[in-house]
């Protein structure tokens, strides 16, 4: 893959984004989901799930871009992910990745994108470090970090309610002081 300023943009969510996530969520094969500590049976069904992110979707289109906090990836113009924000308190937010289409995971596009996303979400958000709760079942996004040279901090149990009770998750922090390191380990 080309990975690079010119191939790789972000925008944030837009109604014509929906029904891929939809697709991606409730589509993907259910051991997929699962390695993300996901409990496929929690999930909402697809006219729960796009209402929401069509209301999302609306919002963004109505207050602007300051209030997303959803970015989607363009590879070439072509939206095939997502980077997220939740959990927005006391300077920190909680950072989702999700490449869609499995023909662009592994491919070094998270490990670019993680960065950049970091830096608008710092910014747009006034925040002072942004978080990572990573299921600790999920080895592709533990090495996205280590590609990064992020290390845990700490673990935990996550308790978000579409998780699969008991799941464990590797907690990673960073924040604005880290970012031109992230930036030149993405480059590596």
């Amino acid at each position: 893959m080309d990975i690079n300023q010119n191939t790789v943009l972000f925008r944030s969510l837009m109604p014509e984004d929906v029904e891929k996530i939809v697709g991606y969520w409730l589509g993907s094969p259910p051991s997929f989901i699962e390695s993300m500590g996901i409990d496929p049976t929690k999930l909402p069904d697809a006219a729960k799930m796009r209402s929401s992110l069509l209301l999302k979707a609306a919002t963004n289109l109505e207050k602007g871009d300051q209030f997303a906090t959803q970015l989607i990836i363009l590879y070439h113009g072509q939206a095939v992910g997502l980077h997220g924000l939740s959990h927005i308190e006391e300077g920190c937010g909680v950072f989702h990745a999700h490449i869609w289409d499995s023909k662009h995971r592994g491919q070094g596009l998270g490990t670019y994108t993680y960065p950049r996303a970091c830096r608008i979400f710092l910014d747009r958000f006034q925040l002072q470090k942004i978080r990572f709760e990573s299921p600790c079942m999920n080895p592709a996004i533990h090495a996205i970090k280590s590609k990064l040279n992020l290390s845990p901090i700490s673990e935990a149990v996550m308790d978000q309610s579409q998780m699969i009770e008991g799941t464990t998750a590797k907690v990673y922090e960073i924040n604005r002081n880290d970012l031109d390191r992230l930036y030149a380990a993405a480059r590596d």
